[in-house]
């Protein structure tokens, strides 16, 4: 087995090993965790030949700088860092290959919140669960479950033949920019008419307190009436929450399993990669399904 290495010489705003996550932890009150865009980290395995689930380097608002001990193969997707490969500009969506020593870097992210990394082979890290997913507040997963740090090594076994040149074709699609398509929750009715109204009507951002377990939005106050729940009932990623004050919260990959505020709609998954990607403080708002 020949073996690949890198370090990461600086973690950026925060780096992460994600996959696909842990499918079917939740009967065990464990979040799925996992990629915050599914679709641009399947694309980014898909361009290296790997299995589309497979883990990948999860990146957020600002890049991280990566050293390659030993040549390989990689592909960026998602958000745009301004990436270079040895002070040379590189492409997203396409097959690079590297030489041993060389040297990973970018910027901001624009155009997006997160980008995602993946190497050509098989990463040689820790799987509890079924997943190699980072969950940090249960420490769970690849290194732990904890953000990558600078002087951390990561090795993959290599493939018997790295991959060739993909031409890749990505149609921009019909979305409206910062639109995000839901679907009326269990509590839905709940909501007053006004509320209703201003749910999906107003202007939304998600607030700077979010993290990868819930988006709290920032918006118009909504209201249920005084309605409560007689007990937690199940959520999962993507429902929208009503908090008592009137704020709506957005489970998100690291989320809790149950809980006891009305669910007023919820985000399909093909919807919440388009939602993790706003940045923060940028307007969007809500429309039906």
């Amino acid at each position: 087995m020949t073996t690949g290495r890198l370090i990461i010489r600086a973690p950026g705003g925060m780096t992460t090993i994600q996959d696909a996550g842990r499918i079917g932890s939740a009967f065990f009150a464990f979040p799925r965790c996992g990629a915050m865009d599914g679709q641009s980290a399947g694309l980014a395995n898909v361009l290296v030949r790997n299995d589309r689930d497979a883990p990948v380097l999860e990146c957020t608002l600002v890049a991280p700088r990566i050293e390659f001990q030993t040549h390989g193969c990689f592909a960026l997707t998602g958000a745009d860092f301004g990436w270079r490969l040895d002070g040379r500009p590189v492409e997203r969506n396409r097959v690079i290959e590297v030489a041993a020593g060389s040297l990973l870097e970018g910027g901001k992210a624009t155009g997006g919140l997160r980008g995602y990394i993946a190497i050509a082979g098989k990463w040689l890290v820790e799987r509890p669960l079924g997943s190699a997913s980072s969950h940090v507040v249960a420490g769970l997963g690849a290194n732990q479950g904890q953000p990558l740090r600078a002087g951390f090594e990561l090795e993959w076994e290599q493939p018997e033949t790295q991959p060739g040149t993909v031409e890749l074709v990505i149609s921009p699609g019909r979305r409206a920019k910062n639109v995000i398509r839901t679907v009326r929750g269990p509590e839905f009715e709940w909501l007053e008419e006004e509320s209703k109204q201003l749910l999906l009507e107003k202007t939304y951002r998600v607030s700077p307190t979010s993290n990868r377990m819930g988006a709290r939005l920032a918006g118009p106050p909504l209201s249920v009436g005084g309605k409560t729940l007689p007990a937690s009932v199940p959520v999962l990623p993507g429902m929208i929450q009503l908090t008592p004050s009137g704020q709506a919260i957005v489970v998100l990959q690291d989320g809790q399993t149950t809980g006891g505020y009305p669910r007023i709609g919820y985000v399909p998954r093909s919807e919440l990669d388009a939602f993790n990607q706003i940045m923060i403080g940028d307007p969007f708002r809500f429309v039906l399904l």
